[in-house]
């Protein structure tokens, strides 16, 4: 029953497809997004106008028009939570997520083949469940997913998928507000870190960061500067090309090459990538470590001393090379501690507002990945984030409403926040 109930509160964040769309070149790739806003209001105010306006500060207007606006909002929450869905590129999400009164941000979906949905061991759904299985024949159901959902916005969009299916790959974690109702949950590190060791021609070795689940077996490959390497064709210079972004490098010049670039941004390294590089060393700085997850090719991060030895030794010989090894655990000694991306408290806004009210693993956490997304190790992938941290809340959530089935959720959220004891 506690499983049953694990699930029937991710379904409550679960009932929106994750879209791909592209409406136009200058907004990019939408897709569907969540966004979280805590508590319905107390007093009766509609809400459907609000997420409208908050829709039309972060979507910029010289593109789209108010018609358009109102087919982005897919829907508006107001009966357990104050939230909504909406067709957003990536940098609108970010964006909506730093507004005033947005918990958090984050896209839905699932891939029901994966593993991580198998109901091997588990009963049927209660009888009262009046949950539909959705999406075409493409969506399968059983005792572990016991509902699939989604909301169809409008047909101006083309290229609509009408299914729950997960296409970006949050896999298993797309319930990132399953405890909404309960709790708000900040993310923290786990007790390990990943090394991955770059080793050049001459010997040297560099300690970098982000798990590199391909394994080299030591062979050497050239090694070039992403700023060697400028797409010139489509009018791209050195100063562009260094961070190995999208359509920035010339393939010819990286393809089976281990490539240095000079950014840990969104989008760092895609370039090398999608040119045929055997292999990426981003660089940036050890608060970036907690967000890096492992990339489709071997990869490293290093620091900027490192970057630069890298650069040093590329401009020292006429054929440089270099390896990267299979990442190595180690233990981190300071764990856990709240990284940069997650909230720590209380809100700047209303300093006795103390959120999050608890706080679990978000880092580097073992996750189900749809195909479509490039899943790694048969469908599984590391994440980081509070969307990885509050299913570890909502099945302790549910632990406890086994025991205590006619607890309410206030109940519940004073449990789990007046039972903590503190860590050496």
């Amino acid at each position: 029953m506690a499983l049953q109930w694990l699930l029937l509160l991710s379904v409550i964040c679960s009932t929106l497809l994750l879209v791909d769309v592209t409406h136009s070149s200058a907004q990019g790739v939408r897709k569907a997004y969540i966004v979280y806003m805590g508590d319905k209001p107390k007093n009766e105010v509609p809400l459907s106008p609000l997420h409208l306006n908050m829709l039309q500060d972060v979507v910029d207007s010289s593109n789209i028009d108010d018609i358009e606006h109102e087919a982005l909002l897919l829907r508006s929450y107001k009966r357990s939570f104050n939230g909504f869905a909406a067709m957003l590129t990536e940098q609108e999400a970010q964006k909506m997520a730093g507004m005033d009164g947005v918990v958090s941000v984050f896209p839905n979906g699932i891939w029901p083949e994966s593993d991580s949905f198998s109901d091997v061991g588990f009963g049927p759904p209660p009888k009262k469940w009046k949950g539909k299985c959705q999406g075409n024949g493409n969506s399968t159901c059983n005792n572990k997913i016991i509902g699939a959902q989604y909301y169809l916005a409008s047909r101006s969009f083309e290229d609509e998928i009408e299914s729950p299916r997960d296409i970006a790959g949050h896999g298993t974690h797309c319930a990132s507000t399953a405890a909404g109702n309960l709790l708000s949950v900040a993310a923290t590190t786990i007790n390990r870190q990943f090394i991955t060791k770059v080793q050049l021609g001459n010997g040297k070795i560099y300690e970098g960061l982000l798990p590199n689940i391909y394994d080299l077996e030591g062979k050497f490959y050239p090694l070039i500067y992403g700023g060697d390497a400028p797409n010139t064709t489509a009018g791209v210079d050195t100063s562009v090309s260094r961070f190995c972004s999208q359509g920035s490098i010339d393939p010819n010049l990286i393809k089976g090459k281990i490539v240095l670039c000079d950014s840990p941004q969104d989008g760092a390294g895609d370039g090398a990538i999608l040119g045929g590089a055997a292999g990426v060393v981003l660089t940036g700085k050890k608060v970036d470590d907690d967000a890096l997850g492992p990339l489709s090719v071997p990869a490293s991060q290093v620091g900027l001393e490192e970057n630069s030895n890298i650069y040093k030794y590329i401009k020292s010989t006429r054929n440089p090379t270099a390896t990267i090894w299979k990442s190595e655990e180690v233990n981190d000694v300071l764990a856990p501690y709240v990284p940069y991306y997650s909230s720590r408290g209380p809100n700047p806004a209303i300093p006795n507002v103390l959120k999050p009210d608890l706080a679990a693993p978000g880092s580097y956490i073992l996750a189900a990945y749809s195909p479509s997304d490039g899943g790694k190790l048969a469908g599984y992938n590391f994440d980081t984030g509070t969307s990885m941290a509050c299913p570890h809340a909502t099945a302790v959530a549910a632990y406890i409403k086994s025991f205590h089935p006619k607890w309410s959720p206030a109940a519940i959220q004073s449990a789990l926040m007046t039972t903590a004891k503190p860590m050496s």
